[in-house]
């Protein structure tokens, strides 16, 4: 069912946008561990002075099973954090998700996004299919402010969220350890004027 045929067009495939379920748990492993396989692949820099003390085993990134995807996707389903994914021609070629802010009470009204899009289907429309499907979504889960996390050197994301009225809200530099690179961290941030907070649950301690 989620299979790629190479000879497809994406660009100009049909597509449509869900929310995740259970069987999607394999596509959306197989495309995150395409990121991983994507920075496996770039030569690792001579060590800097500042990163002496950094263990490169620490750096790398673990493949995600599809037991861990589907474990994940199962209880992420019971938050007001959903996933989508994107289908064409019947598989699946890219995710994206909301992540809440550690469960404290005073972040209920922002969440993280975090998109991930099949190699095959890169450039192709699914990245920005998926963010405006999310921008359409979050008023009516009581968010109104979305951002995005970036390493510094990921321009193809970076370019993707500047285009859709993301702003530079900061950085943090040198905050990734990734594969024996040092990342800044750049958070991108979107206030969704029209979005309705929605009420915190009923005796529920603030945690902020």
């Amino acid at each position: 069912m989620n299979a790629f045929q190479p000879s497809i067009d994406f660009a100009s495939a049909p597509q449509e946008v869900r929310a995740a379920v259970l069987a999607d748990a394999p596509p959306m492993a197989r495309i995150y561990n395409e990121w991983i396989d994507d920075q496996r692949a770039l030569p690792v820099p001579p060590r800097r002075a500042e990163d002496a003390r950094r263990p490169m085993a620490s750096s790398h990134v673990p493949y995600l099973s599809d037991a861990q995807a589907r474990a994940w996707l199962d209880s992420h389903r019971s938050t007001r954090c959903p996933a989508w994914v994107m289908e064409r021609h019947g598989g699946v070629v890219g995710w994206l998700s909301f992540y809440g802010q550690w469960g404290r009470t005073g972040f209920t009204h922002c969440a993280e996004i975090g998109l991930f899009v099949s190699a095959q289907a890169r450039r192709s429309g699914v990245g920005r299919g998926l963010v405006e499907h999310a921008i359409e979504q979050a008023p009516a889960l009581g968010i109104d402010t979305l951002f995005a996390l970036i390493w510094h050197d990921n321009q193809p994301s970076l370019s993707l969220f500047e285009s859709m009225g993301f702003e530079p809200w900061g950085r943090m530099p040198r905050l990734v350890w990734a594969y024996g690179r040092s990342h800044d961290m750049l958070t991108l941030g979107r206030s969704l004027a029209s979005a309705a907070r929605a009420p915190a649950p009923a005796g529920e301690p603030a945690r902020v």
